[in-house]
């Protein structure tokens, strides 16, 4: 049986597979901007480290508006742009946030990517922390 007939005879089955493997490359694409973000409580915990960084990237009236106590506001164009801004906390851990963590998930890829290897996002951004109740500021 040469190949292409075996092809023919069995498509069904070759259909399927480039399926799988599109789909299976998808969902890891997926899962790998995903492993970054910290659910609320083990962000709390690593916010509590000393030396730690929070990234806040919501335009300034949503930061104006409430944001996490100690969060520095930064545009995310600004990290992508010039990463080295944000040098001296290369070895810090530094947790990103937006308002429903997509953005923060992709700028904490980034700055993996760039070697900043504590850089995680806040799962489900502000919106994850105001449904936990937990506190923000307006200061």
């Amino acid at each position: 049986m040469t190949l292409s007939a075996f092809f023919a005879a069995n498509w069904p089955l070759f259909g399927l597979l480039i399926i799988l493997i599109v789909a299976t490359m998808v969902f890891e694409t997926l899962f790998a901007q995903n492993r970054f973000a910290l659910p609320t409580n083990r962000t709390i915990e690593v916010m509590n480290r000393k030396k730690s960084l929070i990234l806040d990237l919501r335009d300034k009236s949503a930061f104006e508006q409430g944001h996490i106590a100690k969060a520095q506001r930064f545009d995310r164009a600004q990290i992508i742009k010039n990463p080295e801004v944000l040098k001296k906390h290369k070895s810090a851990p530094i947790v990103v946030i937006c308002e429903r963590g997509l953005t923060a998930q992709k700028v904490a890829a980034f700055l993996q990517k760039q070697g900043f290897s504590q850089a995680h996002s806040l799962a489900g951004g502000m919106q994850a922390w105001r449904k936990e109740k937990l506190p923000t500021t307006t200061e």
